[in-house]
């Protein structure tokens, strides 16, 4: 991989999780994931230490191992990241955050629904509130997510609990860049502590159509509307607003990427016996649809934009 001068000093910390993601495919059970880490995942990891050196890679297995000391029993466990991180919880409150437009990806805005397949939010929160006067054996509620940015997500949410009259004790989140301290007088607990200036990201968004990667977006196709994945590495225009600035490494940076999502999807092709498509892929099938790529397949595509260096313009 070509060296390039360090334009960002920043830590970047990067949670593997790839390999929960990867399971949520329906065809993951046929598929050995070790041998994609061992061929594919940890040589892309080796290759990102090496281009932008200041890098954590943090385990899944010691993400769960921090989360339960922090995350006692004793409290009422509302989770918001899918049970990715936090595997033990009474309730998976189950929404995102969503751009109104693919066009949106990169700087928003952007709005907090349901995830695919399940209630509502509003139902969802009337559920909470269901579920724990039937279980909660007064417990204290706590919240608990990956990360928090400005609050302003949480700080919706704690407001839909107070108009039910829920009580939320306490936050719990893996990451806090900006070291908040509290949101509406309910103060957060760091799980993972940095001293120094951060940027973080969740392993799944680097590939393209993992499930759960990527910026979500909400799109209208033929007079219906579809929620995809646009991944962050489509353009440098969503790496520098959605990773990180990496300044003059972040061509670098795309291209390695790009490159083993190539990798990743000819192996995934190997395996099954078949070429994978945008319309074989759930998460990026929507993607497929407004460029045109629906029975395109997903590695000659992004052979075609590792030719160029700007990408797809949203």
């Amino acid at each position: 991989m070509e060296k390039v001068a360090n334009d960002v000093d920043e830590k970047f910390i990067l949670l593997n999780d790839f390999e929960a993601s990867f399971n949520r495919f329906e065809f993951a059970k046929d598929i050995n994931v070790s041998d994609i880490n061992n061929k594919i995942i940890q040589p892309f990891r080796d290759e990102i230490c090496d281009l932008l050196q200041n890098v954590e890679n943090i385990t899944l297995t010691d993400i769960r191992a921090q989360v339960k000391k922090h995350v006692s029993k004793r409290n009422y466990v509302v989770v918001m990241d899918d049970a990715t991180y936090f595997q033990e919880f009474d309730y998976n409150f189950n929404i995102t955050r969503v751009a109104y437009s693919i066009g949106h990806a990169a700087v928003g805005p952007y709005f907090r629904v349901q995830r695919d397949g399940v209630s509502r939010t509003i139902s969802q929160v009337q559920e909470i509130n269901d579920a724990y006067t039937c279980n909660g054996n007064q417990k204290p509620i706590i919240l608990c997510d990956d990360g928090v940015g400005t609050g302003k997500s949480l700080r919706r949410i704690l407001n839909m609990f107070k108009e039910i009259k829920l009580t939320v004790s306490g936050i719990h989140v893996l990451l806090n860049p900006v070291n908040l301290d509290s949101i509406k007088d309910n103060d957060i607990n760091t799980i993972i502590k940095m001293e120094e200036k951060y940027s973080w990201l969740s392993e799944r968004d680097l590939f393209w159509g993992l499930p759960r990667s990527g910026v979500t977006c909400s799109i209208e196709y033929e007079k219906k509307c579809f929620i995809t994945g646009v991944p962050y590495t489509i353009n440098n225009e969503i790496i520098n607003s959605r990773i990180a600035n990496f300044g003059s490494k972040t061509n670098v940076f795309r291209k390695l990427c790009l490159e083993h999502n190539v990798n990743f999807w000819t192996y995934i092709e190997n395996e099954l016996g078949k070429k994978m498509c945008f319309k074989d892929v759930e998460r990026i099938k929507g993607l497929g649809c407004v460029y045109e790529l629906f029975d395109t397949r997903v590695v000659d595509f992004l052979n075609k934009i590792n030719a160029g260096d700007d990408g797809i313009v949203l």
